[in-house]
């Protein structure tokens, strides 16, 4: 496989220590990333505080308020687990982190679009950003770039918003990535760029628009949106192409999905770092 440069420095037996500061879309393919790291010899942890639907408002006043409200997954060799009624400052001290990510984007995009995504990004990240920060100032910080939904996705309990057609998805793909581009730039984060990946492999026909479970929302198992966000987190952790990698999850999923899958979350991870070069933003795709 080739390597490439990745976030996290690998030392001889050392553990990759990933927490991922978020809600459900940064939780659901940890097992499929710790799969694939096992494969080629690496030891993870990767650590996932979430709420559902959380916003980096709530992760803010949160913080601000000493409120306890996070689930914590953690999935390492000890297999998964969970550990209930945390705060964010207990979450930090279960261990001495390597690389830790923010990660919205899609709440406030189901509220009303771009503008007021924007309006509740700030000042609530750069405020998370400078703690976090300041407890672990030798730690990689990066953002995790969401997924635009599936055309089809509609639950007016949750919200009036509508994917009604490819272009409406569209046009949620490159507002998300214009949020996570700027504040990367902003903030000096990497970005881990899954929502390019996931554009990608819809591209291709051997994929097309099925990576979403039932809700048209969050990552599926056989769909392939977990896979295919293991594939990015895998690159931008280790610098290793994910093309080849021999991990396969226990549920089905096609081997030409998943060679599919692996070229595009490989392909955005490319562009991702040779913009990260020229600008401090990942990847110019559409």
């Amino acid at each position: 496989m080739t390597e490439t440069v990745g976030l996290w420095k690998q030392k001889q037996g050392r553990v990759c220590r990933v927490l991922m500061i978020g809600n459900s879309f940064c939780m659901l393919y940890a097992q499929e990333l710790y799969g694939m790291a096992k494969s080629v010899g690496i030891e993870a942890r990767i650590v996932s505080v979430v709420a559902a639907a959380c916003t980096l408002e709530k992760h803010w006043n949160w913080l601000q308020n000493g409120e306890k409200n996070y689930t914590v997954q953690i999935v390492d060799r000890e297999g998964l687990r969970q550990l209930e009624g945390m705060g964010l400052e207990d979450s930090l001290a279960l261990d001495r982190w390597d690389v830790i990510s923010c990660q919205d984007g899609e709440h406030y995009y189901r509220l009303g679009g771009l503008l007021e995504a924007e309006k509740h990004t700030e000042p609530y990240l750069g405020g998370l950003v400078a703690f976090v920060r300041s407890r672990f100032p030798a730690a990689v910080h990066c953002f995790h770039q969401v997924w635009a939904y599936q055309v089809g996705y509609n639950r007016p309990e949750k919200s009036p918003f509508r994917v009604p057609d490819r272009d409406m998805q569209l046009c949620m793909h490159r507002d998300l990535r214009s949020i996570c581009c700027r504040v990367c730039r902003e903030y000096g984060l990497f970005r881990v760029p899954s929502g390019d990946a996931w554009e990608l492999a819809r591209q291709d026909v051997r994929v097309g628009d099925t990576l979403c479970m039932p809700d048209c929302e969050h990552d599926g198992e056989s769909e392939g949106g977990r896979y295919l966000n293991a594939c990015v987190w895998f690159e931008a952790l280790f610098g290793i192409s994910c093309i080849g990698n021999a991990y396969r999850p226990a549920y089905p999923l096609a081997e030409d999905k998943i060679a599919a899958l692996q070229q595009a979350a490989h392909t955005a991870m490319a562009a991702a770092r040779s913009e990260e070069k020229e600008n401090g933003c990942g990847g110019s795709l559409l």
